[in-house]
């Protein structure tokens, strides 16, 4: 047997509301990006790697269509912050959940990562791959032999 449910509303307009105006019959629903995790389960993408995915995001001709002279620079920013979704193009069997650039603080310096999993707490946490699709993604982006580790998240 299931309970129902029954929420007590106002009868008194809110600031937000706008059923008077015709064209807007109900307010708009704000969407939102998940909060950042405290820390990821991830591979660390090297520039090299950012490079690769950055010219594969890219048309073939931008180079020449916006008179860059040095298209790997360019390159290299478009793979940084299309690193994490494009990933999940490419490996649409695999559940990667997180498409936004995220960068961890490593033993030595601040790198970007594709995330394998996160947690929000020091309690919860969650892998998202099995070991061979961690192999898959580590092999398509020629990481060689780098295994994934829990990093804090920077930003």
């Amino acid at each position: 047997m299931s309970k129902a449910v029954h929420f007590s509303l106002s009868d008194e307009a809110t600031p937000d509301d706008n059923t008077d105006n015709p064209s807007h019959p109900h307010p708009r629903k704000r969407l939102t990006q998940p909060s950042t995790p405290v820390s990821v389960f991830g591979l660390c993408l090297t520039e090299e790697c950012l490079r690769k995915i950055g010219c594969t995001v890219l048309p073939p001709d931008f180079a020449s269509t916006f008179g860059l002279k040095s298209p790997a620079y360019a390159c290299y920013h478009v793979g940084l912050h299309h690193s994490n979704a494009h990933c999940q193009d490419i490996f649409p069997d695999i559940p990667l959940r997180w498409r936004k650039k995220v960068i961890v603080q490593t033993a030595t310096n601040a790198r970007p990562v594709v995330v394998l999993g996160h947690r929000n707490s020091a309690m919860d946490g969650e892998v998202y791959v099995t070991q061979a699709q961690m192999k898959r993604i580590r092999g398509y982006l020629e990481l060689g032999d780098q295994e994934p580790a829990w990093y804090k998240v920077l930003y």
